[in-house]
């Protein structure tokens, strides 16, 4: 029994990220006790301190090599660069959030346990080893949207949350089925440590395929592929410039890395990937034909990027189709779309426009009063294009080319067609994306922008700057993606 214990409490360290976000809450809930209702800053400078010690301990965090605390959790090596993500995104957050918000309503003492609670559920997604954990970590990850979202206490926060909760529940209800499922074929849940067989996955519709199937409703609600993106326009539309920043960027890189750090790399190298592989490409090029096709005709700039967001994430996907060869490059897209919405969001905030529903038309004017912040959107917009001279072109090119090579391999008509699919719609993103700069740029107006913040420049720089270099030296840019969550081929 004391060596149980002794050998239980050995595998604490290798989830000290984790362990300093848990504290963090319950610190910052013993805070709000001490000053309630008062103190808002220091909580949320506090709150920032923590996600910046979890970044850096993940640095210097002991990698496991197998799973721990009863084969739950997984906290390898190629989890870290996700996890890595999320704390670097939500540190844009939190700062994007304290220094843009004026609505005294939203400076609540709450909102800092929040944010760190979607932190903590997206760690945890990124290293659960085991379909229970990835259900309670999506779950924990949801219920903390649903209350950052309607905490506003206004008719479209509350109407946005109200639909994010409808849509959520109904995946969470899919998936635990699928689950259960799974549990019925196979006597387990956990991905390794014990036998799970994929042999049959997808081969034939048994319990493990149908089962399969239903649980990944869960991960693709976050990652708002189709059929599961509905929700997206409505919760982008009813919801903050901050919280935009965290929806389009924190649940697709947890999504991600349960994907690419947990659930792929032990898919058994014998077994046959094509049913997988052309599963996930069906759903990948629906999403993206989906998004494109709507925000073509969005005049609304939440709703233009929320469609954006599925045709995005659609994108990504397809990296998949590779299996293991192409995890890496849907890092290095995922790392890059980090930035590009960091950008979006932060720029979109100069606009100081009445309305509660900000227009692509409000952006009018913005590159001659503030040719930075113009300069910088234009930037990120062809990096979601994916054109040169920004690293969204090589981090497409590269998706595109593992695309070609998927066809290569088995040259079946239907896997022509998605490649040949996913080059025209990256060309109709051509329309929309061009549409905000064309308004800045050659459009004039007499609305107001709001003064810089420094730390606000300072976020911007980092991240064009970031898009620019990953171009210009790409293959150190790979090498460093690769040194940060190894080479998990």
């Amino acid at each position: 029994m004391a060596e149980n214990i002794q050998l239980y409490l050995s595998e604490f360290k290798y989830i000290i990220p984790e362990l300093i976000i848990a504290l963090g809450i319950i610190a910052l809930i013993a805070l709000d006790l001490i000053f309630y209702n008062k103190k808002a800053f220091l909580k949320t400078a506090f709150a920032v301190i923590i996600v910046l010690s979890s970044a850096c301990s993940l640095l210097f965090l002991e990698h496991s090599h197998s799973p721990v605390f009863y084969n739950s959790l997984f906290p390898n090596q190629p989890s870290v660069l996700f996890r890595l993500l999320a704390d670097f995104t939500m540190l844009a957050v939190l700062i994007f959030w304290k220094t843009t918000e004026t609505d005294k309503r939203n400076d609540t003492t709450e909102l800092p346990f929040l944010w760190l609670s979607v932190l903590f559920a997206a760690h945890f997604l990124c290293i659960s080893n085991n379909w229970l954990m990835v259900f309670l970590s999506i779950e924990m990850l949801s219920i903390s949207s649903y209350i950052l979202l309607g905490i506003g206490f206004k008719k479209k926060n509350i109407e946005a949350a109200f639909k994010y909760l409808v849509f959520g529940a109904l995946s969470s209800g899919i998936m635990v089925f699928g689950i259960s499922l799974i549990l019925a074929d196979v006597q387990n849940l956990y991905f390794s440590g014990f036998e799970f067989s994929y042999h049959a996955a997808f081969e034939n519709l048994d319990l493990m395929s149908i089962g399969l199937l239903m649980a990944f409703a869960g991960i693709f609600f976050k990652l708002s592929l189709f059929p599961f993106h509905f929700w997206v326009p409505d919760v982008y539309q009813g919801s903050s410039l901050p919280f935009m920043l965290m929806v389009s960027s924190i649940p697709k890189i947890a999504a991600f890395g349960f994907f690419c750090s947990q659930f792929l790399i032990i898919w058994p190298g014998d077994v046959d990937f094509t049913q997988f592989s052309n599963l996930i490409a069906s759903i990948g090029i629906i999403s993206i034909i989906w998004g494109n096709l709507s925000a073509l005709r969005q005049d609304s700039f939440a709703r233009l990027f929320a469609y954006s967001g599925i045709a995005q994430a659609g994108f990504m996907i397809l990296a998949l189709v590779n299996g293991y060869d192409g995890i890496l490059k849907l890092e290095i897209f995922l790392s890059l779309y980090v930035f590009m919405n960091i950008i979006v969001f932060i720029s979109a905030n100069q606009i100081d426009s009445k309305s509660s529903n900000l227009k692509i038309s409000d952006f009018a004017g913005l590159g001659v009063k503030n040719i930075f912040f113009a300069l910088a959107f234009l930037i990120a917009m062809i990096a979601l294009i994916g054109l040169p001279p920004t690293g969204g072109f090589t981090a497409k090119f590269i998706i595109l080319s593992g695309l070609f090579e998927w066809y290569s391999s088995v040259e079946m008509n239907f896997r022509l067609i998605i490649f040949i699919l996913a080059i025209i719609n990256v060309v109709i993103s051509l329309f929309y994306y061009l549409k905000i700069p064309y308004f800045m740029f050659f459009k004039s107006s007499q609305m107001p922008f709001k003064a810089v913040l420094p730390i606000n420049f300072i976020l911007i720089l980092i991240s064009t700057a970031i898009l620019i270099i990953s171009f210009v030296f790409f293959s150190h840019y790979k090498q460093l993606i690769i040194a940060i969550g190894a080479d998990i081929i």
